[in-house]
């Protein structure tokens, strides 16, 4: 972002999310998705998107399009590329270039508010941004929702030796021109069935490589990519000394090499590219998608401990997210020689400890003849509520109520658990985690609120102005705000308008916005004596985001005996 040709200016807090770009099936249409990452309102009217900053003024956003902090607005290609003169659509095949501006009054562009340069990308497969802001092919597309999680190779990078100890004496006694650059490599693995032809994929980033026609890696297998070519006969002695320096067997390890760059001791970007095979035959080059890709770092949440050690960053599992610091640990260099420990509470064995692994164990809390040796993560002979705790707290490392599994209980999860409207339903054991089965007995029901609350991990956002709502009837919400204790000094109040759109705000003051709205006063929100007063409060803030309410839910809350009514 950036305000061309003005001093320094606050950047708004508003990003391209989530790009659709690459739309061949029939009715699919191009798409941007944007979010306010911030803390407050922003009001997006009359901002501009175009895929040309030397012609920013393609597509203008609506009046009266306000977001609403960790609020999603998306438009298609109906949308941006309607006007014949000024519209546009999204190169999937080339890659292309997206920016958001905001123009003055006089039609001259003030700020680039935020900008995207993705790639070309495989057909229906979007990029979006991860928690680091970078943006990575995804899962799938979600306009208008939380990203969907990073597709992950399947060929992938499993080690990276970016800052090796010096030569040995011995070492450079093999060949004197050795130096610790020459040391560096980046392990690639495939772990699918098949062979993987390499012809024509590149490496781009901190070091560039091209890979050559009949290159490939087999089932299973592994190689390295080193600074020089260890299959030039000029590099005989250079291949010597790398092998003496890493203790490998020579002949045992496939590697490729001769790049041009180095990998930065202070952080670098490792992109691996790969030809999409299914555009052969069409008119064009093939393009080349992301693979996989490591921007590293030397600072937390990556490993520390990896520069200059002999430590390399090696890849805790296969199908963990490259871009995450919490993917890499630092461990003794092991080229050529990618294993994986086990990762305790991964009961699928993808690598990964997510929803899946919680349905997984919570249908063992629920079976007559529980599977001990996968399940009992404290080794006591039982699988019971602890294991569920060690799972879902210190493993995964999050709270009861993060329905979405994003590390936060939020009016969100709220939101997903009202539109979904399984809150005692009265079909027995149809819920899961994502569901609002938070303690595991196939249910959603106070139950699972009570335990949500326990915890005290509910997070309030305080935004003055939340999304606009077609909900016309404020009565289940009311009843929300009657549940709460009013002990606090600040008033607890509603106030409802004409209009026919509606929002509530968690705030001390109203801010001027169109519709209905309910203020709650400060102190209501931040004395709240109850745990799952906060739970309350935020959830009659944040429901006006649904089109659906679930009103047993909204009712239970309501009616809560542990609170004084008002």
């Amino acid at each position: 972002g950036g305000s061309p040709g003005r001093a320094g200016v606050a950047r708004p807090g508003i990003v391209i999310n989530e790009i659709l770009a690459n739309t061949s099936a029939e009715g699919a249409s191009d798409g941007i998705e944007l979010l306010n990452i911030s803390d407050s309102s922003i009001d997006i009217s009359g901002w501009w998107l175009s895929d040309a900053i030397g012609t920013f003024n393609k597509f203008q956003i609506p009046a009266n399009t306000i977001l609403g902090s960790g609020q999603f607005i998306a438009f298609d290609e109906s949308q941006f590329n309607a006007d014949p003169d000024r519209g546009f659509a999204l190169s999937g095949s080339n890659g292309d270039d997206l920016w958001l501006t905001v123009a003055d009054s006089n039609g001259n562009l003030q700020w680039i508010v935020d900008e995207a340069h993705f790639l070309p990308s495989l057909d229906g497969e979007p990029f979006g941004r991860d928690a680091m802001g970078h943006l990575t092919p995804l899962t799938g597309f979600t306009p208008g929702a939380t990203n969907a999680d990073p597709r992950v190779g399947p060929v992938v990078i499993t080690e990276v030796m970016y800052s090796p100890a010096l030569p040995t004496a011995a070492e450079l006694a093999i060949d004197p021109t050795l130096d610790a650059r020459d040391l560096e490599y980046v392990e690639i693995l495939n772990p699918t069935d098949a062979t993987v032809d390499l012809t024509d994929w590149r490496i781009r980033g901190g070091i560039d490589y091209n890979f050559a026609p009949g290159d490939s890696v087999a089932a299973q297998g592994v190689f390295l990519l080193l600074r020089f070519d260890p299959n030039s006969a000029a590099n005989a002695n250079k291949l010597s000394a790398f092998v003496a320096h890493y203790g490998l067997s020579a002949g045992n390890v496939k590697m490729y090499g001769g790049y041009q760059g180095s990998l930065s001791n202070s952080g670098e970007r490792i992109t691996l590219l790969s030809t999409d095979l299914s555009q052969i035959g069409q008119p064009t080059a093939l393009p080349r998608v992301q693979q996989d890709e490591v921007i590293y770092d030397d600072r937390l949440p990556w490993p520390t401990d990896a520069e200059g050690t002999g430590n390399s960053l090696q890849r805790v599992a296969p199908g963990l997210y490259g871009n995450d610091g919490q993917s890499w640990k630092a461990a003794v260099a092991s080229p050529g020689r990618a294993t994986f420990a086990a990762v305790i509470g991964d009961f699928d064995g993808d690598g990964q400890t997510n929803v899946t692994d919680i349905t997984l164990l919570f249908n063992e809390l629920q079976s007559p003849t529980p599977d001990g040796s996968r399940f009992d993560l404290n080794a006591d002979g039982v699988i019971n509520e602890a294991d569920r705790d060690i799972l879902v707290l210190d493993i995964i490392g999050t709270t009861y109520g993060d329905a979405d599994l994003d590390y936060v209980f939020d009016s969100r999860d709220f939101v997903r658990l009202f539109q979904i409207g399984e809150y005692e339903d009265g079909i027995p054991n149809n819920s899961t985690w994502d569901e609002g089965d938070w303690n595991g007995d196939g249910e959603f029901d106070s139950a699972d609120l009570t335990l949500a609350a326990q915890h005290n991990g509910y997070v309030i956002l305080r935004d003055t102005a939340a999304a606009k709502s077609p909900i016309n009837d404020a009565s289940p919400v009311k009843d929300v705000a009657a549940a709460l204790d009013s002990s606090s000094d600040a008033p607890l109040s509603t106030s409802l308008s004409d209009s026919s759109e509606e929002q509530f705000n968690v705030a001390g003051d109203a801010t001027p916005v169109q519709g209905k709205q309910m203020l709650l006063g400060d102190s209501a929100v931040t004395d709240l004596p109850d745990a799952r007063d906060g739970l309350l409060v935020d959830a009659a803030s944040s429901i006006a985001d649904s089109d659906e309410l679930d009103d047993d839910l909204l009712g239970d809350l309501a009616s809560d005996g542990r609170l004084r009514k008002i």
